[in-house]
């Protein structure tokens, strides 16, 4: 018999992926918003599986203070998950951040999370996530399955964030400094299977799923741009201004080095992944 998912987030680019993709390996799905109260009135009862996608994010709510956060990302979260536990879904998962870490990308260091990097959060966003999952592990138990996944960098087709936004840098320029870096990425099919494997599994636990192989910026750029018939060089910098560029924030953000550590889980689908390396073609043109 087929499961039952339901996703919260009804208009978020992953939700749609996913419904879509989970949709196709017959699984029976529905999408809700949870802005307002309708979904109390809800049978939790007849999901196996909730996928909690709906969060405030400070992208796109940057007038937002921690009461917000705290409401939306925690209080929502919680009362999700006690209806789901208490209506029988059997298993909970939950979308977490990066930021429960509270590390930033660096230019000329490498900054790597593994299994024993402490998490402290320094956002609202990252803080009010990282409270969320502790509440949520106080509620797994053998008939509810709690499984918090925290992605890097999400890339794929009409993708909002930061790899838009590298989309976006890419056809700026020709001339790009010549800065080697390595951050953890995933392309939104990856995520796809992953997420299934998750649901089909029935797993409980933490979760960072990324590529085979960490992104280098002008690797990225470099390939883009050859997507769009345009040429583009990179520049040897001195180290003096290379230094100059890691007090950047937002060339961090771009050429920072940020990456999981390939065995910060035991659960690995790597054989299942697509080939990252023609991923980029996807991403521009379809």
């Amino acid at each position: 018999m087929s499961k039952s998912i339901l996703i919260t987030g009804k208009h978020g680019y992953v939700g749609n992926r996913l419904e879509q993709y989970l949709t196709n390996q017959d699984y029976l799905v529905e999408s809700i918003s949870v802005r307002g109260n309708e979904w109390k009135h809800l049978d939790f009862g007849k999901f196996d599986v909730i996928i909690h996608l709906a969060a405030l994010v400070h992208n796109n709510e940057p007038n937002a203070k921690m009461v917000d956060y705290m409401n939306v990302n925690y209080h929502l979260t919680r009362e999700l998950a006690e209806k789901a536990k208490t209506e029988g879904t059997k298993q909970f998962i939950f979308f977490s951040t990066m930021s429960v870490f509270g590390v930033e990308g660096k230019i000329g260091e490498n900054i790597t999370i593994d299994r024993n990097t402490a998490k402290k959060p320094t956002t609202e966003y990252g803080i009010s996530k990282l409270r969320a999952e502790e509440k949520l592990y106080e509620m797994k138990s053998s008939k509810f399955k709690i499984a918090v996944v925290r992605p890097p960098m999400i890339y794929g087709s009409e993708a909002p964030g930061n790899f838009h936004r590298l989309i976006q840098v890419s056809k700026l320029l020709p001339l790009y400094p010549q800065i080697d870096n390595q951050r953890s990425s995933i392309y939104i099919e990856n995520l796809e299977i992953y997420i299934g494997e998750l649901i089909q599994k029935e797993s409980s636990g933490t979760f960072h799923p990324q590529n085979q192989y960490y992104l280098n910026t002008n690797v990225a750029i470099v390939k883009m741009r050859e997507l769009n018939n345009k040429n583009s060089k990179i520049l040897k910098l001195p180290s003096s201004l290379i230094k100059l560029f890691s007090k950047v924030s937002f060339l961090n953000k771009i050429y920072g080095n940020l990456v999981y550590d390939h065995n910060i889980d035991s659960f690995s689908i790597e054989e299942k992944f697509i080939n990252e390396d023609a991923t980029y073609s996807r991403t521009i043109l379809n």
